[in-house]
């Protein structure tokens, strides 16, 4: 590793490096074991479930009807703006720590300039499964050379004007 921090101080004047199997970063709880690496990000969690207000417990981060936006009375303006606050903290979570909950946060971000009653209800719900999953994370380990492998889920025409929805 020392190697990468040499090049980088040739390319950058000043740069900090600090170099632990435990470490804290952006939100990120970075912990080092042997050859595994777990991201989590339990505090940033806990102060979204605080800002949301939200309590209860869901097994699933979203229903069958995910991508259905519904009819319901559209949100007041402050109320869409606690909408898109919080969705933008769960997007910052889901592609840092948390791809479990990326496919839900990922419909809920099309949908933060016109959301609805039933949108709130999807939202409530991925807070719901964060509030009974909390301190789940990323855990990346190495057998062998390095191999970097990516899963893309992609949904096409799923919403009323055919448009697709991708989560990675």
């Amino acid at each position: 590793m020392l190697w990468i921090t040499g090049k980088l101080r040739e390319r950058y004047l000043d740069i900090k490096c600090e170099m632990s199997n435990d470490l804290s970063y952006l939100g990120m709880h970075i912990q080092k074991e042997g050859s595994e690496i777990s991201v989590t990000m339990e505090g940033y969690e806990n102060d979204v479930l605080k800002q949301s207000g939200i309590t209860g417990v869901r097994v699933t981060p979203a229903t069958h009807d995910l991508f259905v936006p519904g009819r319901s009375e559209p949100l007041t303006s402050e109320e869409l703006k606690d909408f898109h606050t919080l969705t933008a903290k769960l997007l910052y979570l889901a592609l840092r720590a948390r791809p479990d909950i990326a496919t839900a946060v990922s419909y809920l971000s099309t949908r933060v300039q016109c959301a609805n009653r039933d949108d709130r209800c999807k939202l409530n719900r991925v807070l719901m499964y964060l509030n009974g999953t909390r301190g789940k994370g990323l855990l990346l380990s190495c057998a062998g050379p390095l191999r970097v492998t990516g899963d893309i889920d992609a949904a096409f025409a799923m919403h009323e004007n055919g448009a697709s929805q991708t989560g990675v």
